[in-house]
């Protein structure tokens, strides 16, 4: 099982943070783990595959040394290529939402943040963060759809 595999490992939040907000495109949300193959079963009407493919990913992902610039690069590419009414104010960024570019290099830097900060499990995450990284996920999940 690799670190980020166990990161989300029997996470009770999982479920409720990243995959409720698509259940209107795919109403099973309740992952089974096969903590044997340590894979999500595929099951009908679920993103067991895309969640196990997203993990594979984050995994192999090379984590930048600051990943908010990737956050900032996904925030310009928008304001360039949609328009988008979005800004930084101080250090955060606010207006719309933004595309997948450079999501899985923000949600790996996110994971490894919270590694580097003695944080071993998604559940265990500072609220705030964990709210952040399940919304990144779940962008990258209705991205794949």
């Amino acid at each position: 099982m690799t670190a980020v595999e166990k990161f989300f490992f029997k996470s009770d939040m999982f479920d409720v943070l990243i995959l409720e907000p698509l259940e209107h495109i795919r109403g099973n949300t309740d992952l089974t783990y096969d903590g044997i193959l340590h894979f999500f079963t595929p099951e009908g009407n679920s993103f067991a595959d895309e969640v196990n493919q997203m993990l594979k990913e984050l995994h192999n992902t090379i984590v930048p040394n600051a990943y908010h610039e990737n956050e900032d690069i996904l925030a310009n590419n928008v304001i360039k290529r949609h328009k988008w009414n979005i800004y930084k104010e101080n250090s955060r960024w606010k207006g719309n939402d933004y595309d997948e570019l450079n999501l899985l290099a923000a949600a790996a830097g996110r994971i490894k943040s919270a590694f580097d900060h003695n944080t071993l499990h998604f559940d265990d995450m500072e609220k705030g963060h964990q709210k952040i990284l399940a919304d990144i996920l779940s962008i990258i999940l209705y991205h794949r759809f």
